[in-house]
C-alpha cells in the first residue's frame, strides 16, 4: 500500500487520501499513451494508370490577333485535375491526382497558336518541351512518390479543336513509361468554309480570339479528354 504524505487536499483529511490510493481508486502511475507507428513512406508506383481529364490552360499575357505588330512571348500554364482514374500494378489504387505543366510561346498571336485550317495546326516548336509534377491521389497506403511528365510537339486537329501529344515519364513513379494525352478544348470555336482554287477548306480559330480582350484561358471538356501511362 502507498502513503502519501499530503498536509491538506480540499479541506480533508490526509487518511482519506491514503485510503483512495490503498483502495485503487487513484493511481499514480498512469499509463503513457502510446504513440502510433510512422506511416510508411511514399514509393514509386509502377504499371499503368488512365484518366479522365479536366485542364485550364491560362496564358500571361493573352492571345490576341496581332495585325502588322510585334508580339510578345507568353507564359502557358496547364493546371489539370485527373478523375475516374483505372490501372493496373500500382495504378489501381489511383483515385486522381493533379498536375501543372508550363511552357513559354514565342507568341501571342491567337491567329498562329489557336487557328487552324483543314491540314491542322502545329504548335510553334518553342512551346516545348513543355514538363510538369502530377501528384497523385491514392486508396489505401503507401502513397506514390509524384510523377515528372514531358511532351513535345502536338498538333490540333480542326473541327472539334482536339489535340493529341505524346510524351514520357521521367521521373518519380510510372518512370520510363509513355505518356499520351488527348485534349478536347471546350470553349466555343468559329468555323467557316472558304473555297481557294475552286477547292474548300475549313478555317476556324477559337471564338475569343476575335474578341477586344483576347484570350486568357482555355478549357477542356472533362467528358472527352483523357491521359494515360502505360
Amino acid at each position: 500500500m502507498f502513503r502519501v504524505q499530503l498536509l491538506h487536499i480540499e479541506g480533508r483529511p490526509r487518511r482519506c487520501f491514503t485510503a483512495l490510493v490503498a483502495a485503487g481508486i487513484i493511481s499514480l502511475f498512469a499509463p503513457i499513451p502510446s504513440v502510433g507507428a510512422s506511416p510508411a513512406p511514399p514509393i514509386p508506383g509502377s504499371g499503368t494508370v488512365s484518366c479522365g481529364v479536366y485542364e485550364k490552360i491560362s496564358f500571361t499575357p493573352n492571345l490576341i490577333f496581332v495585325v502588322g505588330g510585334p508580339t510578345n512571348t507568353v507564359t502557358l500554364t496547364a493546371k489539370r485535375k485527373f478523375t475516374h482514374c483505372t490501372g493496373t500494378g500500382s495504378g489501381a489504387r489511383v483515385r486522381g491526382g493533379t498536375s501543372t505543366i508550363t511552357a513559354t510561346l514565342s507568341t501571342n498571336d491567337c491567329n498562329q497558336l489557336l487557328s487552324f485550317t483543314d491540314s491542322g495546326l502545329g504548335y510553334d516548336s518553342s512551346v516545348f518541351p513543355a514538363s510538369g509534377t502530377i501528384a497523385w491521389k491514392v486508396a489505401g497506403a503507401p502513397k506514390l512518390i509524384p510523377s515528372t511528365a514531358t511532351f513535345g510537339p502536338s498538333v490540333w486537329v480542326p473541327g472539334d479543336l482536339s489535340n493529341d501529344a505524346a510524351g514520357s515519364v521521367t521521373g518519380g513513379s510510372f518512370v520510363g513509361h509513355v505518356a499520351s494525352s488527348h485534349s478536347v478544348v471546350k470553349d466555343p470555336v468559329e468555323i467557316a468554309e472558304v473555297f481557294v482554287g475552286g477547292a474548300a477548306h475549313l478555317v476556324g480559330s477559337i471564338k475569343k480570339c476575335s474578341s477586344k480582350s483576347g484570350v486568357r484561358a482555355l478549357h477542356l471538356d472533362a467528358t472527352q479528354s483523357t491521359f494515360a501511362i502505360g
